[in-house]
């Protein structure tokens, strides 16, 4: 992730395989990172 103005939300800060993130904006038009399924 190259954007500086979100976080990680959950435990894990690196950017593995397995921590694959998507950025979404919300409805009150805040940008927050959501997780996305590991596919094998």
């Amino acid at each position: 992730m190259s954007c500086p103005r979100v976080q990680y939300r959950r435990r894990m800060h690196y950017a593995t395989r397995g921590n694959r993130m998507k950025m979404v904006r919300t409805p009150g038009n805040k940008l927050v990172m959501q997780k996305r399924a590991k596919r094998s």
